[in-house]
């Protein structure tokens, strides 16, 4: 998946792209495969917050770092939690103007490049301690099938939860379906349902996967 990511990714690529990215282990890998070459003037920008409030690394700013190595591009990073206590707290903290910067430089990426994670008790998100056991019960009981650059989803790609939502850190969906190219990188069998979510939302328009999720979509 982390080769033909970046097959597709370097043939859209030119002077003074903006490639916005997330983080996880797919995305760690797309940085991997990306052979070294210099891009004029392109800029590479963080789409969501990434601290861990745990031990479990998001590699969130080693996956920005990296992938602006290799094109010998500036990266704009988002060092804050991907999901903060409240609301008002997460708008406080986006009145600073690096951060605010960072994040209207999201919302003008040219390219969105991200993954799709699955959730539930051991999605990167929950062993993030980023919720409570009780509260991922309380949003699987809602529905809650996987996540787009943080975002909780349900089966129809809808928001699962509009409280959450509110005090999650980075581009909202709805930025992300306006971009000329939306791609989202994710396989594997456990994955389906969150894809699936994912592609009924429209929250992107290009999508790198295995052939078995290729076929399983293609059967609906």
């Amino acid at each position: 998946l982390g080769k033909a990511a970046v097959l597709l990714v370097d043939q859209l690529i030119s002077e003074g792209t903006i490639l916005g990215i997330s983080w996880g282990t797919t995305m760690q890998e797309v940085a991997r495969q990306i052979r070294p070459r210099r891009v004029k003037e392109m800029v590479i920008v963080q789409l969501n917050g990434g601290i861990s409030r745990a031990e479990i690394d998001t590699h969130a700013s080693e996956i920005a770092q990296t992938i602006g190595d290799r094109y010998k591009a500036i990266p704009y990073l988002m060092p804050l939690p991907a999901v903060v206590d409240n609301a008002v707290l997460k708008n406080t903290i986006l009145s600073d103007r690096n951060l605010s910067r960072t994040l209207e430089l999201g919302r003008k990426a040219d390219i969105a490049l991200f993954t799709i994670g699955s959730f539930g008790h051991d999605s990167i998100l929950a062993r993030a301690n980023y919720f409570e056991p009780n509260e991922v019960d309380k949003l699987l009981q809602s529905g809650a099938v996987g996540d787009i650059c943080s975002r909780i989803l349900k089966t129809d790609g809808s928001i699962c939860s509009k409280e959450l939502n509110s005090r999650t850190i980075g581009v909202e969906l709805e930025e992300l379906k306006k971009k000329k190219y939306s791609i989202a990188v994710a396989g594997g069998k456990e994955k389906l349902a969150a894809i699936q979510a994912g592609l009924n939302g429209k929250w992107f328009n290009t999508l790198v996967t295995d052939e078995w999720i290729a076929t399983e979509l293609l059967r609906d």
